[in-house]
């Protein structure tokens, strides 16, 4: 019954949104369109006129309402908003709890050429039914939308066009339900996989003419995102940062990474790069990416504040507390890589077996790195991600141990709950773990997925080449995502964009498995993409259209009754 109750409420709210107003900005200044947010109701929408203008401050805005412009390349905001406190470069600021859109403009660069670091549109706060769409990014001195916080929502139908490599999307869940801070409880939580428990970033193209290939997407802090049917001509779309340079930020936690066509003008290594966590990739379609994925643990080169290196001393990391070498290097000063201790054998020290892609850390001067090959007497370090200088002198003393898993390492899912700027060490990682599978690729010209880098991650174990079979038990989330409205940007769109009330009925009935059935008059393209079904009454004559609604209101009330209550047929 309750199924048809939210049922019965759809068509209502959907036939009659009389409460909903449109506020329309006297011109497309920043102040004029502050104004007119200042006098929208929740469920309104302001509309920004065709024109352009520049904008020397954000713009915040933190109520659930359409935000719409006239269209891109119609509505063009000239982007001179300084990159100091307390602007650091944000347009706008959207920082709504509960339904809202921004739609139908253009960014643009001004005579600002500073590098911000915040994005052009910039998210925070909990809403979990948020819509970014038609908006073109145009060469930024900026990237062009960052997200914090516990936000859901869908990024779609966007157009990001970069010279200077900067990133198209860049995404965190620093406060997964609302819940501490760095990703943290992001961590400490199921992945869910195929839910709606992220933000979707689909058909959207990223364009980039600077050298090489940059990142379209990117993340930190516990990101969850699913990137779909997106274009992109030299943009990769990776697995984020790992835990690792963002300091005390946790990795990327979830990614789902699918149904993309991307494109490199010169060959490139990977088309999606993977630092930490868990995910699915598959079904892209590459041009001039040796592989389709590849991950690396940055931790087993080099050193990052708080977690230390992943080198069996860490207590970050599970490690067996075994000391398999120890000595010191005994061949000559300022020796870059090559530890050579005379008095050993490092083929066979290990236990038996080779130190190849354990750790070895010169405990004299605090570096700790993975051996790439050796001899009998050598052991060859790997060189600094970073540039970081990793020299022997006579006398240094060294160890060489193992870790395995390292912290949020590709492969691995919720565990402990950290907390605090500066945690206390969990002991073992007790992380559930998760493989990342990967399949169905095509374009690559090498395989579908290259070798872990360095020792922490592995193919076979931590990533899953898996060939053209679905990962087990697998089943993405609908597309096109229930927020997204339209099939473009049509004229019924523009005219009768969906309001925050719409969506929320929606939004809460797909929650609920519910079907939702729309009542509407001529102008019916727009809601007709809200619904599983919609009745349209062909007519503009407001009259006609009410007697019919109501007509075929008493006939649903009626089948109701006699499905439910047993009602006199007749």
């Amino acid at each position: 019954m309750r199924k048809w109750l939210t049922l019965i409420a759809l068509v209502s709210v959907s036939c009659n949104n009389a409460s909903a107003a449109t506020i329309n900005a006297a011109d497309t200044s920043a102040a004029a369109v502050r104004t007119a947010i200042k006098s929208a109701s929740d469920g309104d929408t302001v509309t920004i006129p065709a024109g352009t203008s520049s904008w020397a401050t954000t713009v915040t805005c933190s109520k659930t309402i359409v935000i719409q412009g006239a269209g891109i390349d119609q509505t063009i905001i000239r982007d001179n908003v300084p990159r100091t406190n307390p602007n650091f470069g944000i347009v706008f600021s959207m920082t709504g709890s509960g339904t809202w859109r921004l739609t139908g403009l253009t960014i643009t660069s001004g005579t600002v050429t500073s590098i911000g670091g915040q994005g052009s549109i910039n998210l925070s706060g909990s809403s979990h039914a948020f819509r970014i769409d038609h908006v073109k990014f145009n060469d930024l001195y900026n990237g062009g939308i960052q997200t914090t916080g516990d936000m859901w929502g869908v990024i779609d139908h966007n157009n990001f066009i970069t010279s200077r490599g900067l990133v198209g999307i860049f995404v965190a869940h620093d406060s997964w339900q609302g819940v501490g801070s760095h990703g943290d409880n992001s961590w400490a939580q199921p992945t869910n996989l195929g839910t709606s428990e992220f933000i979707f970033i689909e058909d959207n193209t990223y364009t980039c003419t600077a050298s090489g290939v940059q990142d379209f997407v990117d993340g930190l802090g516990g990101a969850r995102y699913v990137v779909r049917h997106n274009t992109t001509t030299n943009g990769s779309i990776g697995g984020g940062h790992g835990t690792d340079s963002g300091r005390r930020r946790r990795s990327v936690r979830a990614f789902e990474i699918y149904n993309n066509t991307m494109n490199a003008t010169s060959l490139f290594p990977m088309a999606s790069y993977m630092r930490g966590g868990t995910g699915v990739i598959y079904s892209n379609t590459l041009t001039n990416f040796q592989y389709a994925a590849q991950g690396a643990s940055y931790r087993d080169v080099d050193s990052f504040a708080p977690w230390g290196a992943c080198n069996g001393i860490s207590p970050w990391d599970t490690t067996d507390g075994v000391v398999y070498v120890s000595g010191t290097h005994n061949r000559g000063n300022g020796v870059a890589l090559v530890l050579t201790d005379t008095t050993k054998n490092f083929t066979t020290a290990a236990a038996g077996r080779s130190c190849v892609n354990f750790s070895v850390t010169n405990v004299t001067q605090g570096w700790s790195s993975v051996i790439a090959s050796m001899t009998t007497t050598t052991a060859t370090a790997m060189a600094s991600n970073y540039g970081v200088a990793r020299n022997w002198n006579t006398g240094d003393a060294y160890q060489i141990r193992r870790a395995c898993p390292s912290l949020d390492q590709v492969g691995r899912g919720a565990g402990v709950l950290l907390a605090n700027d500066t945690p206390t060490p969990s002991g073992p990682v007790n992380q559930v773990f998760e493989p990342v599978y990967v399949w169905s690729n095509t374009g690559y010209t090498i395989a579908q997925c290259g070798g872990g880098m360095w020792a922490s991650v592995q193919l076979g174990r931590d990533f899953i080449d898996n060939g053209t079979t679905p990962k087990p038990g697998y089943t993405p989330y609908t597309y096109p995502h229930p927020l997204v409205v339209g099939t473009g940007g049509s004229a019924a769109d523009a005219q009768h964009p969906p309001t925050p009330k719409k969506l929320k009925l929606r939004w809460r009935a797909r929650k609920q498995h519910s079907k939702t059935i729309g009542l509407t008059g001529g102008n019916w393209e727009c809601l007709a993409k809200c619904v599983d079904i919609a009745i349209p009454v062909r007519s503009t004559n407001t009259a006609r259209v009410q007697e019919c609604h109501n007509t075929i209101g008493h006939l649903f009330c009626d089948s109701v009754e006699r499905d439910f209550c047993g009602g006199d047929p007749n």
